[in-house]
This record gives C-alpha cells, sequence and structure tokens, in this order.
C-alpha cells in the first residue's frame, strides 16, 4: 500500500505543483495550475455541480438504505429477510456497466418507459427529461450505489438489540418515532459511513454521468480523464483532482459540523413534535395510521433494484434492432454477434489477463497480510486494518491520475501490466479481510495441540492452518477476480492501448444503446453470479460456521 498506493499519490501532488508545457511536466513548485482552476468559471461550474449531485444522490441513497435496512433488520423475519438481503447482495455484485445501461434502457428516448408511454397514448412524443439530464444521472447513480449504503446501514444495525424495539413500542412509541427516536441514533455511524462513502463513490463517477447525463454529464472526472489522457496534462489533472477532492471534503466536514451543532435543537424539535403527535396525525385514517409503512417501501425499493436487470435480460432476447417495445419476437441472435464485433476478443483475453495476475499477485500478498492482521495487537494492528481499507476509500478517478503520472515519472508504458499492478491494489486487500475474518474464527488450541505432538511451524501452517484457511482463500480469490473483471473507473486511465470488457463495453455504449448490449450485459451478471455463488458456498462453510473445525 506504502510503495503502490501511497508513493503515486505523493508523486501527483508534486505534479500538481508543477507547470505543464508541449515537452510534458515543467519545473516547479508554482500555484499556476490551481489559480487555472478556480479562475475558469466553467471548472468552477463543473466542480458545484459534481458536488451537488454527489450530495444529493448520497442523501437519497442513505435515506432509501436506513428505510431498506430497517426493514430487513425488523420487520422482514427469517427467509423473508434472507431473500431482501440476497437481493441487495446481487444488485450490488451486478456489473456496473450494465446497471448503467439498464437505465437507458428503461429512460432513453426510445427505451422501454418512453415506448410504453406513447404506445398507451398518454404523451404524444418521447418526454426528454427522463433522459439525459440529472434525472437520469440522478436516478441510475442511486440505482447504483443504494446496495453499497443499504448493506453498510444493515451492519450498523445488526449491533442493535432488537429488545430496544420491543421496549420503545412497551413505552408507548409510535413506528416512526421508534426508527428516529431508537434506531437511528444507534446507527448514527453507520449511516454516516454510508452518506460519506456513497458521496464520495458518486461525485467520483464519470462513467454514469456521460452515458445517461448528456451534454449534463460533463463531471469533474470526465475532465480529469480528458486532461491527462487526450491533452497528457498530468500537472493540470491533477490539481483539478486536488481541488474538486478538497472541495469534497470540506462539505463534508461541514456537514458534519452542522449536524453536530443541530443535534441538540434537533431533539428539541422532536420532543415538540411528540407532545403535539395526536393532533398532527389527526388527518391521518386509522387503516393507515396502524399499519407499517417499512415493509410496502422495502419491497418498493426491491423492486428498484431488481426490475432494471430484469428489463437488460428480456430486452436481451428481443429481435427489434433498437431497444424499446415492443417486443417483437425470441432470438438469440444478439449473444453470438456482440461477440463478434471487433476488438472484442483482444478485451476479453485483456480482463482474463488482467484479472488472473490479479488474483495471484493478490493471493500471495493478502494471505500473509492476513496474518499480519490477525497477530498483531495495539496500534500496529489498528493501523494495517485500516491500511487495508486505503484503496476503497480512494476515488477511481484518483487512483488511477496517481497511478497514470507513476508510470509517466518511471517510464512505464501503459498496458495490461500497469493495470494488473492497480488491480492487484484493489484484490489484495479483498484476500486479506476475507482470510483474516478466517483466521479470527479459528480456535488456536488446534496449533497449540499440533505443535504440542511435534509439529513445526513449517508443518502445522503445511499440514493444519492452510488446509483450514483454503476454502476462505478460493473464495476471496474469486471475489477478487469478479472485481477485477468489472473495473472500470481506474482502468481507464492505465489501459492505453490496450482494452479489457468493461472499457470496451463502455466504448459501444457510448456509441448508442442496442440489444447487442443487453447480451453482452447478461452474459457477465451470470458470470459474476456464478462467481459470487462459488465463493458464497465456500465461505458460508468457513466464516459462518467457524467453530465446525474438521477433525
Amino acid at each position: 500500500m506504502l510503495v503502490v498506493l501511497a508513493g503515486p499519490l505523493a508523486l501527483l501532488i508534486t505534479y500538481a505543483f508543477r507547470e505543464s508545457n508541449f515537452l510534458g511536466v515543467g519545473p516547479g513548485p508554482t500555484l499556476e495550475q490551481f489559480k487555472a482552476v478556480f479562475e475558469q468559471s466553467a471548472n468552477v461550474k463543473i466542480m458545484l455541480r459534481t458536488l451537488g449531485i454527489g450530495l444529493a444522490v448520497a442523501t437519497a441513497c442513505t435515506a432509501m438504505a436506513f428505510v431498506l435496512a430497517y426493514a430487513i433488520r425488523f420487520r422482514l423475519h427469517g427467509r423473508r429477510a434472507a431473500i431482501a438481503l440476497g437481493i441487495v447482495v446481487a444488485a450490488g455484485i451486478a456489473s456496473f456497466l450494465v446497471r448503467v445501461y439498464a437505465w437507458g434502457t428503461i429512460l432513453g428516448t426510445n427505451g422501454l418507459l418512453n415506448s410504453a408511454l406513447q404506445d398507451l397514448s398518454l404523451v404524444n412524443h418521447p418526454l426528454g427529461f427522463l433522459f439525459f439530464g440529472y434525472f437520469s444521472i440522478g436516478v441510475t447513480m442511486a440505482y447504483v450505489y443504494l446496495p453499497i449504503a443499504t448493506l453498510l446501514v444493515v451492519s450498523a444495525m445488526q449491533e442493535i438489540d432488537p429488545r430496544d424495539v420491543e421496549a420503545s413500542h412497551d413505552l408507548g412509541a409510535g413506528r416512526w418515532r421508534t426508527a428516529l427516536r431508537v434506531v437511528a441514533p444507534q446507527a448514527r455511524g453507520g449511516i454516516a459511513v454510508a452518506f460519506a462513502f456513497t458521496a464520495v463513490l458518486a461525485s467520483s463517477d464519470y462513467v454514469t454521468p456521460l452515458l445517461v447525463g448528456g451534454a449534463r454529464g460533463l463531471m469533474v472526472g470526465a475532465l480529469v480523464q480528458e486532461d491527462a489522457l487526450v491533452n497528457g496534462n498530468y500537472p493540470a489533472s491533477a490539481a483539478l483532482a486536488f481541488s474538486f477532492l478538497a472541495l469534497l471534503v470540506l462539505a463534508l466536514a461541514t456537514i458534519a459540523l452542522l449536524v453536530r451543532l443541530c443535534r441538540r435543537p434537533a431533539a428539541a424539535l422532536a420532543r415538540l413534535v411528540d407532545r403535539h403527535a395526536t393532533r398532527l396525525t389527526r388527518w391521518v385514517p386509522d387503516a393507515i395510521a396502524g399499519r407499517s409503512l417499512s415493509r410496502p417501501a422495502a419491497l418498493l425499493l426491491l423492486a428498484y433494484l431488481i426490475l432494471p436487470t430484469l428489463v437488460v435480460v428480456v430486452f436481451s432476447f428481443n429481435s427489434a434492432s433498437t431497444i424499446g417495445l415492443p417486443f417483437k419476437g425470441f432470438t438469440l441472435h444478439w449473444y453470438p454477434s456482440i461477440t463478434e464485433r471487433l476488438g472484442f476478443g483482444e478485451a476479453l483475453e485483456g480482463s482474463i489477463q488482467v484479472a488472473l495476475t490479479a488474483v495471484v499477485v493478490g493471493v500471495l500478498i493478502g494471505v500473509p497480510a492476513a496474518f499480519a492482521i490477525n497477530r498483531a495487537t495495539g496500534r500496529l494492528g489498528s493501523g494495517l486494518s485500516a491500511l487495508v481499507y486505503l484503496p476503497y476509500a480512494i476515488p477511481g478517478v484518483l487512483l488511477g491520475i496517481a497511478i497514470l503520472t507513476a508510470a509517466d515519472q518511471l517510464g512505464l508504458q501503459l498496458g495490461r501490466g500497469v493495470t494488473s499492478l492497480v488491480h492487484v491494489l484493489l484484490v489484495a486487500p479483498l484476500v486479506a479481510l476475507v482470510v483474516s475474518a478466517r483466521l479470527t474464527g479459528m480456535d488456536p488450541r488446534i496449533f497449540e495441540a499440533a505443535r504440542d505432538m511435534g509439529a513445526s511451524p513449517a508443518r502445522v501452517l503445511r499440514t493444519v492452518t492452510l488446509p483450514l484457511i483454503m476454502p476462505a482463500v478460493i473464495g476471496a480469490a474469486l471475489i477478487g477476480a469478479a472485481y477485477s473483471l468489472d473495473e472500470i473507473l481506474a482502468t481507464n486511465f492505465t489501459i492505453g492501448t490496450s482494452s479489457t470488457i468493461p472499457v470496451w463495453l463502455f466504448g459501444q455504449a457510448r456509441r448508442g444503446f442496442n440489444p447487442g448490449i443487453n447480451a453482452l450485459g447478461v452474459m457477465m451478471m451470470a458470470g459474476t453470479l456464478l462467481i459470487f455463488l462459488i465463493a458464497a458456498v465456500l465461505l458460508r462453510r468457513t466464516l459462518i460456521n467457524p467453530g465446525r473445525e474438521p477433525v
């Protein structure tokens, strides 16, 4: 992490304070790049637009995630809760580009929604606001990042004792008051993390706005990419990236301060509402007031997560050459046709090569790192654990431009090699986290017994430890492979003239939506889900029931 991540980031900071010229990077230090960023009103406008979209998406995702997580944790039980959580996980692991493309299929000018409205004679022409605007950007981004926010909030709510909710009801508090006054304060940490994480992800996402936002989809990430890859102006792209990052951190810090300052006034307002709740809700019918709204709201949100994917699957079999209604007939033509397009074979080869390299090297690094994390104590243990999460806390755009500048400084040729390095940086922490969780759940007396019977440390590792952790290693490797096969935000900066399936699919989608992309999307989703199902079966045996050790 320190060499491959912190080093390039430190180099990127120095680039931001240097001049740029036609030969590349000029001398420094200077503040000219930062002055140029803020002197151009277009840059400032795009940064503020990106910040506004990111915070709006984060707010919507966090609110929806709280409702869905509350229903999964406290309102749905047994198999229903498991199914709902499974839908959230499945929506989160589906291909990123396919999920974005799904909403293009639904909201596009010739998409499913506009076609249906015209066929029903509700409108005479396609509704323009549905696509290539803020509406489509917000809806699509919320859909893409809702699973992540939900899983974070669900994880925080796992620590809440259900008896607290029962006690609140026994004391006369209604469902709304219980959710807002009992559950939300205890899940405050998870809610804050979900908001900050989705704000960072949405603000750094340049792929989604370019595909569904049209002219309004130009965000900071796209400008950084253009400066770096098209103009070759690394100092300008570095200054723009760090300027926006500073603006985002300032915005999040300001929001955190306002929440802290408004905590007491908000509590006083809540008490005032509680005292007058009877009069304020007198107009609500008893049938509605006595029913829980979390279950129907959760069903709507689950449908929101499922339906776009189903649309992609269904219309991948449509014989029509354009997306949208009517469904003219069943065909498998689009599946072989998309694989025969120019560049697909090279992209597939690139994805497989990068993923295999990332998994092999990631396992070789991640497994020893897991032992280090498991055995380290005190500040060292906390520092190692925090370091593992570092690649996921850095926006993909910033990670990509940092590796790009490091490759430029070292004279490395962009392509599969540099991209594999980026993917190792993302896969190794996954392996370390999963294997560390497995080691934590293992009974240390097993190893003590092996040592008491005369086995050397190397033999204990070979004959006892490795067989016990191998399912976790394989499961983590499969998850890392699926992650690598879907990564695009950082890959786009480092792949050079080569290609991977996500990068190739992104180029195809920018030329226009067609049923062939639906077919490729279905194949990508099927492959990803199969990988995760195999990983889930392996991890279930090792992480869910860690006490059941083989003799």
